[in-house]
């Protein structure tokens, strides 16, 4: 049967088990064809984002969502703006609603989706979250199943070569090290940092120094009182 793609095979996309993976984007994940033996190998990073005034990084509770990040975030809205217009959802929002109809599909869902995408930022405030992780994968591979493997599935399971090679692929999963990296962003100019550079600055063109200060303070004191 035809499908909407011209190519065969799967998309994988790795993902928290609590986070909405970004796969739901069509062309995000790695895909993997048939015939093929496949290493995916994963490194995890943790990321931490600063908040205003050095970030613009937020979190926010959502409405039908667990954990929040970005996709999860547009998932929510994207949720609340088609119950609100067509009193139903698509099967794979989150929330207690009724699944639309094949009718509520065509008439109102999928117009509403693309009004909702061409209305996005009026409708959603999506900020990155402060904290968050992500994993990268580094994928080789190879060709399934090898000559005798192929003619084992033949005498076992009747199933030959070329249906085996136009039907099958197999991917293993691994972390590359027992490790994941964190990356962390830092002010590059604090308000101590500030206040030092100030003092600083002062005592090298004005010889002023605490001392000073409270040598200054002194004689205003005794001057008032």
């Amino acid at each position: 049967m035809p499908g909407p793609r011209d190519s065969v095979g799967i998309k994988v996309a790795l993902h928290h088990q609590n986070d909405i993976p970004k796969g739901m984007s069509k062309d995000l994940g790695f895909a993997l064809s048939p015939g093929t033996y496949n290493l995916a190998e994963v490194t995890m990073s943790q990321i931490t984002n600063q908040p205003m005034p050095y970030g613009k990084c937020a979190t926010k509770q959502l409405k039908h969502v667990e954990m929040y990040s970005v996709m999860a975030c547009i998932l929510d809205c994207q949720t609340d703006y088609v119950v609100e217009k067509c009193h139903c959802k698509d099967a794979f929002m989150p929330g207690d609603f009724p699944v639309c109809s094949p009718y509520q599909l065509q008439t109102c869902l999928n117009p509403m989706m693309e009004s909702f995408i061409s209305s996005f930022e009026t409708n959603c405030s999506c900020p990155v979250p402060c904290e968050r992780t992500e994993y990268s994968t580094m994928l080789s591979s190879g060709i399934f199943p090898a000559r005798h493997v192929a003619m084992a599935l033949d005498k076992e399971l009747n199933m030959s070569m070329d249906y085996s090679r136009n039907n099958l692929l197999e991917l293993i999963v691994y972390f590359e090290e027992l490790k994941y990296t964190r990356i962390t962003q830092q002010p590059a100019y604090s308000l101590e940092s500030l206040l030092s550079d100030i003092g600083g600055s002062m005592g090298l063109f004005m010889g002023v120094s605490i001392l000073t200060l409270f040598e200054l303070m002194d004689v205003l004191l005794r001057t008032v009182y």
